[in-house]
This record gives C-alpha cells, structure tokens and sequence, in this order.
C-alpha cells in the first residue's frame, strides 16, 4: 500500500520455530531504492508450520493519519485457545487501526476469517472487507462507522460454509459450530455470501459513490463462479446487494487497483502471472 510518499508491506515474520508473527515494514516510496523499516508487528505468536493458513494482511489508508490491516484467524480454534478471533485481547481475526506516527492501534472489529479485499470510503465512514470462508461462506462485509463500536462478523461461531473435515473434536465443534445465522447470534450478517466459495480476494470501488464494486475471484472452477470478477452494486444505505452480475475470466484474481480517476482498472491475474489494464467505459 502507498500512502503520502510512504509505501508500506505486509508479511510473516519467522522469529523462531516457535514463533511465527504477521509484520508491517514501511519505506520512504522512490525508484532508486527502498530502505524498510519495521513499522509494526502483531501482539501474538503463532507456531511456525511451512504452510500459514488464514493469515489476513491487506493494508488500506485510513482517516486521521491511520492505517487499516486486516489479521486473519490462522485456524487459530484449532491450535491455540488463548488467540480465538472472538476475544478482544489479542490481535487475531480483527481488523486494526495502526497510527502511522504513535503506532496506537485500535480493533475496529472481530469474528474474522481470512480478510483478503478491503477498501474504505472516507466521505461515508465505511469499511468494506472480503472474507475467505471454510468449505463455502465466502462473506462481502460492511463495517458503517468503524469507530462508533466494535463490529462482531461472526467467525467462528457463524459461517455460511462447512467444516472441511467432520472428525473435529467434540471441543473444538463446540467453539466452532459455523451456525448459519449470524444475526441470531448477536453478529452482522455479510452483506453477500458465496456457497460454494469463489476464492474470493481483493474488492475495489469503480464508481464515484463508492456503490459499485468489482471482487475478485480465485478458485478453480467456473461452475462455481471461480476464476474471474464479480459485479456488486449496492443501495443508497450500502446494506444490500441489488445487482450482482459474474464475468469469468478462467484466471485467478489476486488483486486489483483502480487510478485516481477510476478510468483504468489494473488486475493481476495469478494463472499466468500476468497484468490486464481494463479501460472503463461510460455509457
């Protein structure tokens, strides 16, 4: 993420075999060369296992000289009971608020997954964050005044997804029973989910209002609206979905950006390691 000169990048930091930590570094932004400093890391260990699943990390600029980072639940029920994404004292399956100069943070909400898209408009005060779900439940989430309360998404007590295995422990069943309500429980609902998954990653504003929406999909089948774009328009109030249209493109979406004047949209398309340029057209 580039923020005001600064360019900042998120990562897992090895401290140990033990200890495995999601990282920030920042650099003064120039193309001669990047000098990184380490600008924050997360109040908690998880242990170091070749493959880190559920990790979080997209950044996002903020209000009031702060930044957004998004930390994932790292199967954090299965492993450690002391970092379960439903308790607020630690950093895990939040979404934080880092001051760039006092490095303060703030948890602006919980019960997250695995948030990969994330986007906030500053003249309305939304948060808006994709959600990687289990075995189905991918969730498109709006936070409405971020810091007016702490927002509960849900994870891991609600989810629209499955277990992918069934022979968890009667313990861990318990701590984890994905009811597929959320409000029932005392959570928000997301405003859209995905059954079955579509890999979904990074969501950006197309229009000027900030109401309509591409989210990338990843995945591996079309059938299953894998592999390409989906378009999201929402209401005036940004709490429900009216139009939702799926453009495949038989390629992973990682990631998208979108230029200052929302004329040109790069995508990163992961299948072939290769950048598309979409030119937005007006109608």
């Amino acid at each position: 993420m580039i923020d005001n000169g600064q360019i900042y990048v998120s990562y897992l930091k090895k401290v140990n075999e033990e200890c495995v930590k999601l990282a920030v570094l920042s650099s003064e932004l120039n193309f001669d060369e990047l000098n990184f400093i380490e600008f924050f890391e997360l109040d908690i260990c998880q242990p170091y296992g070749g493959q880190m699943i559920g990790t979080g990390g997209n950044l996002s600029k903020f209000k009031n000289n702060k930044i957004l980072l998004t930390v994932g639940g790292f199967e954090s029920y299965e492993v450690q009971k002391n970092d379960n994404p439903q308790k607020l004292d630690n950093m895990i399956g939040k979404i934080l608020s880092i001051d760039k100069e006092t490095k303060k943070v703030n948890i602006l909400s919980l019960g997250h997954r695995n948030s990969q898209g994330l986007f906030y408009d500053e003249f309305d005060d939304v948060i808006y964050s994709t959600d990687h779900g289990p075995k189905g439940g991918d969730e498109i989430n709006i936070n409405h005044k971020p810091f007016s309360e702490i927002k509960n998404f849900g994870w891991p007590i609600s989810s629209y997804g499955e277990h992918y295995s069934k022979h968890y422990s009667k313990k861990i069943l318990k701590e984890a029973p994905l009811n597929k309500s959320h409000k029932k429980y005392g959570f928000i609902e997301p405003v859209k989910y995905f059954v079955p998954s579509i890999g979904i990653s990074q969501l950006v504003s197309i229009n000027n209002e900030d109401s309509e929406f591409f989210v990338g999909a990843m995945g591996n089948e079309i059938k299953d609206q894998d592999l390409g774009i989906h378009y999201i328009k929402l209401n005036e109030n940004r709490d429900k979905v009216i139009k939702h249209k799926y453009i495949p493109l038989n390629e992973r979406v990682r990631d998208m950006v979108v230029s200052k004047d929302q004329k040109i949209i790069l995508i990163f398309l992961e299948t072939s390691s290769s950048i598309v340029i979409l030119n937005k057209q007006e109608n």
